[in-house]
């Protein structure tokens, strides 16, 4: 079955880059959102596997949208998206409850691999 996305990220290029990379690896790109509160409202809404959650953002931003996302959400997996990939940023990240980290900018590649990690953990949650 065919990974779930959302995409969330406040500039339409990005956005639209990476729905184009999640189409051309297989994925359903279920929605895309612009802000935190949008992103929260979909992801209630819309169900997704996985979220890619740019970490700067209006009104929420993605390390506050993440925590309200796994309250309501808690098997959504999250996959922090920034050009900060500093040792800081990365464990908050990690501390807000993001399982894998993409680093703007980004490859076909780079989203392929932190994809794959995100597959990894899904099969290991079906199978604990």
């Amino acid at each position: 079955m065919s990974m779930r996305v959302l995409i969330a990220d406040d500039a339409g290029f990005v956005r639209d880059l990476l729905r184009e990379a999640c189409l051309s690896l297989g994925f359903q790109v279920v929605g895309e959102a612009r802000d935190g509160r949008e992103v929260v409202d979909m992801a209630s809404r819309l169900r997704p596997d996985v979220i890619v959650m740019d970490l700067v953002m209006p009104y929420w931003n993605g390390l506050e949208a993440t925590e309200k996302v796994l309250e309501i959400r808690p098997g959504t997996h999250i996959i922090a998206c920034s050009s900060m990939d500093d040792e800081l940023t990365i464990k908050q990240a990690a501390d807000k409850g993001c399982q894998a980290f993409l680093r703007k900018p980004f490859s076909k590649q780079s989203i392929q691999s932190v994809f794959q990690q995100i597959e990894i953990q899904r099969r290991g949650v079906k199978h604990a």
